[in-house]
């Protein structure tokens, strides 16, 4: 089983943490509950069983933009398989425009 906590990644634990915060709430309004499967097909075929701790309030609040949470979680989930499937970590987020 995997926390929704894609930690370990070279990105601060508070963001690391935001993205499974972020993933969890999409799970649930889906109506998922932990221990839901994620199929992963193409280069790497595996089956990963998501589990994430009791939501409160807090969470729902503070993901409470679905379109911004939607991609967080896509974020996390996605450094979390990248890890499990290739025993690499994200070190970097990608920057945007000209770093001055």
């Amino acid at each position: 089983m995997l926390p929704l906590d894609p930690g370990n990644s070279g990105l601060l634990d508070s963001l690391a943490g935001y993205m499974g915060a972020c993933a969890a709430v999409c799970l649930d309004k889906g109506q998922h509950k932990p221990g839901v499967s994620l199929v992963v097909e193409g280069d790497y075929n595996e089956v990963f069983i998501l589990n994430w701790q009791q939501l409160t309030e807090k969470h729902y609040r503070t993901c409470a933009d679905l379109q911004e949470a939607t991609e967080y979680g896509a974020y996390g989930l996605a450094i979390l398989v990248v890890r499990e499937t290739t025993g690499k970590a994200i070190l970097e987020r990608s920057a945007k425009g000209a770093w001055l």
